[in-house]
């Protein structure tokens, strides 16, 4: 069974069984299933495509948990980054990546505002925010609620697709 299908399944198959507990949050594979098929489509309709890249700067949330699996849904590539980078770091991980779309928090907008000029791949349209509607930053919440339920359409991902580029480095320097 590919990762792409996964939550499909469960939601088929055991559709009231625990698939995610986050803080007080629970929720079973239907409905995470359904909120993962809407951040798909989401993605989709940025524009995002089989292959390309979509990085988060987020500390641990459900919605990155989201943006996981519904990258997996359509092959698009994960690009978690962590919170912690600043500046030349996080300009210089974003382009490696080649991340065609970000989502980040209102917390962390700071650190973005100020490298966006040297995100080669990336503009406000495509920088959602989790936590709130500030234009130009896209609202990763109202996008999600205004995105078609139902499955995507099959992005046809094999196993040999790339899922998710890690960066990973000790203490001396950049990954």
């Amino acid at each position: 069974m590919e990762l792409s299908s996964l939550l499909t399944h469960h939601a088929r198959y055991r559709p009231q069984a625990t698939a995610v507990i986050f803080d007080q949050q629970r929720l079973d594979y239907r409905h995470f299933s359904a909120r993962v098929a809407r951040v798909a489509h989401l993605l989709l309709g940025l524009g995002v495509k089989k292959k390309e890249r979509v990085a988060t700067l987020l500390p641990n949330t459900l919605e990155l948990l989201e943006i996981y699996w519904a990258c997996a849904r359509i092959g698009a590539v994960a690009v978690p980054l962590s919170p912690l980078l600043t500046g030349s770091g996080l300009s210089s991980l974003v382009n490696d990546a080649g991340a065609v779309c970000l989502v980040t928090q209102k917390s962390l907008l700071p650190v973005v505002e100020a490298v966006l000029p040297q995100l080669a791949t990336l503009a406000p349209p495509r920088i959602l925010l989790i936590d709130g509607d500030q234009p130009p930053w896209g609202s990763y919440a109202a996008l999600a609620a205004a995105a078609p339920e139902g499955e995507p359409p099959a992005a046809g991902v094999t196993p040999d697709d790339l899922f998710n580029i890690m960066y990973t480095s000790g203490t001396t320097g950049l990954p």
